[in-house]
Parts: structure tokens; C-alpha cells; sequence
């Protein structure tokens, strides 16, 4: 099919044969989608229910740590986790029972209005709990380069730095490739890791430029680099977020009241074990809400898909993706959650190159629809042709690349004017102003670290790379501290 598309390619941009095949584009194109999200479906149907098993079955027999000081803090982790897993199971039992209904049973314009409004509330409740589980997983990024500037205060003889030979080092790092990418790549990564002794004057001037550059682009483009600063300074909240995950909360509440100058060995300890249950109640929870996320964005275009799906005459596929997707909803039933059998996943070896086929198609329509998009939706408008149109855009924004795409965002945004830029500005150095003033030192040096790391290099050469790092490293009068970064920028090469 690839020759006829390539045809149509070309008359489409010399616009030509644009009521005939304008058609032809949109019911090919919810057609691959169609079949595309189907086989899609039934291996992450297949892949979440396996992984879903395990992980209740490793809840249900959780073996607590051999240290003391770490099983009081498992065990009341595991019962606040408890009550998360029953939210998390009353969730998959709606998409359970809307794939049931939807794409498994009979078709109807009623099912398909009412399985898109549940999907749409499932799929909003997602991304409010991945929002959140980012808030918390950044939070536990600036506690963990906190308590890792602490670790070496415990051990003994520590040998200062050589900060010439480590500087030349880290340079050798940075420029051994010509590929400017990774050059700028490896530059946040030191600096991300480096001793932050700057003032919060040249902080702030170096967070205004980075905002500047977005003058005159999209105003949504800058929204997405606000909300990531926002996310990595800690600051970014969301409504109910503590009752939402109570041992999150709770671990939260007790990393914040350390008193990080005069940590005890003792109470290091204690904080890192906090830390590393946190990251591992993350972990977890990011995996079941990302598989349901995949899920749900396949189903979703499956439904919408289903008015379109027999428009297009194909050969009947040797693999049935519902037949295994009714399978195992089937299995996801029952009360005890089995292995799936051996037979299902050897039913896979039978889809073997249709995705590539599929992929190939897709990428030879999506752009001839994006020109449609940009230049002739009155045309599609006056051919009766909005629907389906509005159905393969919506489909193509499921299957992107972005999986908690907001689907009724407005495509067309605003231009980022001078007005726009400073009133976010303002608003987000208040809120950085506002931690700096209330929380401690080495707290505030993590949330510029990590926030620093995200802004487009801001350095204009060589040399004011190769000073920037021996500054940082013969400012830095906490011998702890400095070998802590010292370290931690090694292993970036050294692994």
C-alpha cells in the first residue's frame, strides 16, 4: 500500500484530487490506528495482568527487613499501602468492566458515548495520581541529594579533593564526544551534582534568562518548562494530594522535620531507610498506574474507532487481538489471580511484524494529515468529513509518544508576549523566594541543583565551564559534602 500512499502524498500537496482522497486518508488512517491499538491492547493486557499478579502476590507474603530500626516503618507502610491498593483495584475492575462492555459485547452509539465518558474519568483520575506520584518522586530527589552531602560526616579520614586534576577530569568527560547533545546532557548532569555556592541573586538571573528564551513561542511550551521547574523545586501542588497517598504523606512529614545540620549517624540511618521505602512505594504505584494509563489510551481508541473500523476492507489477521484481550479479562474475573497459561503467550509468535507493518503505514499517513490539518479542515468541514477527522486526530494524540497527552487541550495556543512571561516569572519566584526563606540551607541547595539541571545550559564557553566547576569545588568548605559530589559525578563515568 506504501506506493499508492506515497501517490496520494503528492497530490494531496499539490492539491489535487483533495475530495476524493481526503476520504481515502482519514479511513485508512482509523483503520491502522484500529488495528494498530488492538494488537497493542492485547499485549498490554497480557503484560499488565502478569505484572499486576506478582505484584498483589508479593504484597500479600511481603517479607520485612532483617534491620529493627526498618520493620516498624515496612509495616506501617504496608497497612497505608493497603487501603491504596483497594482504590487502585476499584479502578481496574471500571476498565475491566468497560472492556467488557465496550469492544468485547455488542456495539451501540449508546455504549460508545457512555464508555468514553468512564474512560474519560478513569483516565483524568490517572493522570491526577502520576502528577502527584511526580510531585512526591522529585521531592525524594532533594531529600536524597540532601541526605547524600550528609553520608560522609560518618566516615573517618576523608582525604580532601584535588579540585585542578578533578576539574580537568570532569572536562574530559564532558567534551570526550563531538556530539553537542550529549556535551550539553553531561554539563547538567555535573551540575546537577556539584557543591551549589551561588548567590540567590545570580540564581534567580539565571532562572529569568532561561524563561526569557520562551518570548514569542508558544505559550503552552512554556507552561510545560514551568510546571517541570515547579516539579523539581518541590512546589508544584496538587489539590488533596496528602490524603491521596497516606504513607507517602507520612514519609514525607518525616524527612521534612530532620534537622539535617546536627544529624545524628543514628538518624541518618533512620532518614535513608525513610528514602529508600519511598522510593520503592513509588515505584511501584508509577508501574500500575503507567500499564493502566497504556491501557486505557489503546481502549479508548478502539471505541472511538469502532463507527470507522469495517470501512476499510483488510485481510483477516491469523491473530485475534480481542479474542486474547477477552481471554484474559476473563482471568482478571476471577478471585484468584492465576498465571496465564502458556498457550496465550505463545498465541503472540503469530503477530510477528505486523506492529512494523502497521508503524510503517502510520508514519507514511500522519504527515499527509497533519497537512490536511494545517490547510484544508474547511474542505474536510464542507465534505461532511469533521467527524471522522476529529476522531483521527484524537486517536493520533492516544498513540503519541506523550501517554497522559491532555486530550482537550487547545492546539492552537497563545504566543508566549512579554506580559505573559513576566507575570509566570513573578509568580515563580515568589514560590522559590518563599522556600529560600523558610527551609534550611542544604535543602535550598538541592532545590537549586535540581532546578539548575533543567535549564538550558547557560554557559557561552569553555572556560566558563572549566570555572564555574572549580568554583563549585573550592567554595565548597565542607570537606563531607565536596567528596560526596565528587563521587556521585564519578559514577556517571565510572559505571
Amino acid at each position: 500500500m506504501s506506493d499508492r500512499i506515497k501517490k496520494i502524498s503528492r497530490e494531496v500537496l499539490a492539491g489535487e484530487n483533495l475530495e476524493r482522497n481526503l476520504p481515502w486518508i482519514f479511513n485508512q488512517l482509523i483503520s491502522l490506528y484500529d488495528k494498530d491499538a488492538k494488537l497493542k491492547l492485547a499485549m498490554g493486557y497480557y503484560n499488565f495482568y502478569e505484572n499486576y499478579r506478582e505484584e498483589n502476590h508479593f504484597s500479600a507474603h511481603i517479607e520485612y527487613s532483617n534491620q529493627p530500626d526498618k520493620v516498624e516503618l515496612e509495616k506501617e507502610s504496608n497497612k497505608e499501602s493497603h487501603k491504596n491498593r483497594l482504590e487502585e483495584e476499584a479502578l481496574l475492575n471500571e476498565v475491566n468492566e468497560i472492556i467488557k462492555d465496550s469492544i468485547l459485547g455488542k456495539f451501540s452509539g449508546e455504549c460508545l458515548e457512555d464508555s468514553v465518558k468512564h474512560l474519560d474519568n478513569v483516565r483524568n483520575k490517572i493522570i491526577n495520581r502520576m502528577n502527584i506520584l511526580t510531585w512526591y518522586t522529585d521531592f525524594l530527589q532533594l531529600y536524597e541529594y540532601v541526605l547524600n552531602r550528609i553520608e560522609y560526616r560518618f566516615k573517618k579520614d576523608l582525604e580532601d579533593v584535588n579540585n585542578e586534576a578533578f576539574t580537568a577530569e570532569v572536562l574530559s568527560f564532558i567534551f570526550e564526544t563531538k556530539d553537542n547533545m550529549v556535551i550539553n546532557d553531561r554539563i547538567k548532569e555535573v551540575i546537577g551534582q556539584l557543591p551549589v555556592r551561588m548567590t540567590k541573586a545570580k540564581y534567580f538571573e539565571l532562572l529569568g534568562n532561561s524563561i526569557s528564551l520562551y518570548k514569542g513561542g508558544d505559550s503552552s511550551s512554556l507552561d510545560t518548562y514551568i510546571y517541570m521547574l515547579k516539579t523539581s523545586a518541590g512546589i508544584y501542588y496538587t489539590e488533596g494530594m496528602e490524603q491521596v497517598f497516606p504513607e507517602l504523606s507520612r514519609l514525607k512529614n518525616d524527612l521534612e522535620k530532620g534537622d539535617y545540620k546536627n544529624l545524628t549517624e543514628k538518624e541518618y540511618i533512620d532518614l535513608s531507610n525513610c528514602l529508600e521505602l519511598g522510593v520503592d512505594v513509588i515505584r511501584r504505584k508509577v508501574n500500575f498506574y503507567y500499564g493502566l494509563q497504556e491501557i486505557v489510551n489503546y481502549l479508548y481508541v478502539i471505541i472511538l474507532a469502532r463507527p470507522y473500523a469495517d470501512m476499510v476492507e483488510s485481510n483477516s489477521a491469523s491473530f485475534d487481538s480481542l479474542a486474547m484481550v477477552g481471554e484474559i479479562n476473563r482471568y482478571f474475573e476471577a478471585d484468584e489471580k492465576v498465571p496465564l497459561p502458556e498457550k496465550l503467550e505463545e498465541k503472540f509468535q503469530l503477530t510477528e511484524g505486523m506492529q512494523e507493518e502497521y508503524f510503517q503505514d502510520i508514519c507514511l499517513l500522519e504527515p499527509i494529515f497533519m497537512d490536511i490539518k494545517s490547510n484544508y479542515t474547511e474542505l474536510a468541514d464542507s465534505l461532511m468529513l469533521r467527524p471522522i477527522f476529529n476522531t483521527v486526530n484524537m486517536a493520533r494524540k492516544l498513540l503519541g509518544s506523550s501517554l497522559f497527552v491532555d486530550l482537550k487541550q487547545n492546539e492552537n495556543s497563545n504566543k508566549a508576549d512579554e506580559a505573559y512571561l513576566n507575570q509566570a516569572k513573578e509568580k515563580l519566584f515568589s514560590q522559590l523566594a518563599k522556600v529560600f526563606n523558610e527551609r534550611s540551607q542544604i535543602y535550598n541547595r538541592a532545590v537549586m541543583a535540581n532546578t539548575l539541571n533543567k535549564m538550558p545550559v547557560f554557559f557561552q564557553s569553555y572556560g566558563e565551564i572549566e570555572e564555574y566547576i572549580r568554583q563549585s569545588l573550592e567554595q565548597c568548605h565542607d570537606l563531607a559534602e565536596k567528596i560526596a559530589s565528587v563521587q556521585l559525578i564519578k559514577s556517571l563515568y565510572q559505571n
